[in-house]
C-alpha cells in the first residue's frame, strides 16, 4: 500500500499541546547533554522551547535558532507522524540541521496508525 505524506491534522492552539506534551517532552529532554533553544514557527502561532535534561519549559515571547513548518509539518512533527528530515526534504520545515536533529530528539518518528476513508 503507498500512502501520502499528508495527516489530517492541524493544531489550534500550539501552547495548549506543548503544555500537554510536558511530561513526555520532559522524558525526552533526558537525552540531551546541555541547555538548548529552539523557536518553532508557524502561520498557526510561535514559541520557544527551552530544554536542560530532565525539563522542557516554552515561551511565546523568546528567542532561539528558528525552525519554520507549514501547519501540516507542525501538526506531522509534534505528533511524530514525520521525521524534521522528513518535513525539510517535503519542503515542509526550513531550519539548519543542529536544530533538526534537536527536533527529532524531542519529536521522534513515531509508527502511526491508518484507516481507509469510508465511502458510504
Amino acid at each position: 500500500m503507498t500512502l501520502n505524506q499528508s495527516a489530517m491534522v492541524r493544531i489550534i492552539d500550539l501552547p495548549g499541546i506543548i503544555h500537554e506534551l510536558r511530561r513526555e517532552l520532559d522524558e525526552r529532554s533526558l537525552r540531551l547533554f546541555g541547555p538548548v533553544r529552539v523557536r518553532l514557527e508557524s502561520s498557526l502561532g510561535s514559541l520557544t522551547l527551552s530544554a536542560t535534561p530532565g525539563a522542557v519549559t516554552f515561551d511565546e515571547s523568546g528567542e532561539g535558532p528558528r525552525a519554520e513548518l507549514t501547519p501540516a509539518g507542525l501538526g506531522s512533527l509534534l505528533l511524530g507522524f514525520r521525521s524534521s528530515v522528513e518535513l525539510a526534504k517535503a519542503g515542509e520545515i526550513q531550519a539548519a540541521s543542529p536544530t533538526l536533529e534537536l527536533l527529532d530528539l524531542l519529536f521522534p518518528r513515531l509508527n502511526s496508525h491508518y484507516w481507509r476513508i469510508d465511502h458510504f
